[in-house]
């Protein structure tokens, strides 16, 4: 699972869906954000990745 119950927004430099928008800081590394109790964190490849984002900011 690539989002948690919470939605599957994203953003980028030009645009953003749902409430998801750019952090003014850079994300902690992933090491970082496991240890806190709320996150589970999981790399996931490239393509995992590609495979929702494209549908996530394709325009209709």
């Amino acid at each position: 699972m690539i989002y948690n119950e919470a939605g599957d927004g994203g953003a980028d430099a030009v645009r953003s869906t749902g409430e998801t928008k750019l952090g003014y800081v850079p994300v902690p590394p992933i090491e970082e954000i496991a240890e806190q109790d709320e996150f589970t964190p999981e790399w996931i490849t490239a393509d995992d990745f590609e495979n929702v984002w494209r549908p996530a900011v394709r325009e209709d």
